[in-house]
């Protein structure tokens, strides 16, 4: 679980991406689970994890698709993620944005900056 505040990119499918400053967030990365085939494989995937975002009201903010979240943690400062979606998430709770997330890309290098 990581527990900070960073910048936030959040893309919108058709519209210009939302990008704030000094969001508070919450994430905690979703469990590893083992899936049975129908042929009686077993395979080891990931659940989504979570990623509560601390936000003023946006105009589309459920149509994310992807998220990126940049904060000075020394070596893993920027991470990716997409979003998945399904009838009840994401959702909005007390000024907090929950989106089922799954990570794509962390940074191993520390952000510079120009």
């Amino acid at each position: 679980m990581v527990r900070a505040q960073g910048e936030v990119k959040i893309y919108v499918m058709g519209q210009e991406d939302f990008v704030l400053d000094d969001v508070l967030f919450h994430f905690n990365e979703g469990e590893r689970a083992v899936y049975t085939g129908l042929n009686y494989t077993f395979e080891l995937f990931h659940k989504p994890g979570w990623l509560g975002l601390q936000l003023p009201a946006l105009a589309n903010w459920s149509g994310a698709y992807m998220i990126e979240l940049s904060f000075p943690n020394g070596s893993e400062s920027h991470h990716v993620f997409t979003v998945e979606k399904n009838t009840s998430f994401p959702s909005e709770e007390d000024g907090w944005f929950w989106y089922p997330v799954n990570p794509i890309r962390v940074s191993l290098l520390p952000r510079t900056e120009p």
